[in-house]
């Protein structure tokens, strides 16, 4: 069974190539031992304008998406009802049901 594995990328403040390597190598783990499901907590910056790691890691996510080396990204803020995607993962991993009830543009949704 699929499991849910929550990543913070942001935690000890690193920079953005040190959580971008930290991505690189939970994101192998977890195809690796059967996790189906991120959530990856990367903030969104202390001035509230989006951070630097949010930022690159979203473009990051993009080429993954391209490449169909993930199967979905939802970003926090669009993580909502009526996405059918949300929906989807929202039932399969009763953990994002919290998601549900705030906006958190500090985090990201991806199915593996």
């Amino acid at each position: 069974m699929s499991t849910l594995k929550t990543i913070n990328l942001e935690f000890g403040r690193p920079t953005v190539e040190e959580a971008l390597k930290r991505f690189d190598i939970e994101l192998k783990n977890a195809k690796k031992n059967d996790v189906g499901c991120l959530l990856i907590i990367h903030g969104y910056g202390s001035h509230g304008k989006g951070g630097l790691i949010r930022d690159a890691l979203r473009e990051k996510l993009g080429t993954l998406l391209n490449d169909k080396a993930i199967k979905t990204c939802i970003y926090g803020e669009d993580f909502k009802i009526l996405d059918k995607d949300a929906n989807r993962l929202r039932h399969q991993y009763t953990e994002l049901e919290s998601l549900f009830h705030m906006t958190n543009k500090g985090v990201t949704v991806v199915e593996l």
